[in-house]
């Protein structure tokens, strides 16, 4: 992901995250990011989320709950593994 954050900054793009998303290495504006970090982590308020373009608030929401689902996942491989 260093590799991708430095080709970003020399194309000259800046305010993104480079994250892990699906299997690829890909960019996200920092502000999507953030906000989606707060949805996920349940301190997002309505109000935030009611602002949002209902398409844009619809693919958050179902992107917070596959970072949950996922999440879930690989805390219960990581208690498997603990036995």
């Amino acid at each position: 992901m260093g590799k991708k954050a430095v080709d970003l900054l020399t194309e000259g793009k800046y305010n993104l995250v480079v994250c892990y998303n699906n299997g690829k290495i890909c960019d996200v504006e920092m502000e999507y990011a953030f906000l989606l970090d707060r949805i996920v982590k349940g301190k997002a308020t309505e109000e935030e989320i009611a602002s949002l373009a209902p398409d844009l608030r619809e693919k958050m929401l179902l992107d917070a709950e596959n970072i949950k689902e996922n999440m879930n996942s690989l805390y219960e491989i990581a208690n498997i593994m603990a036995r």
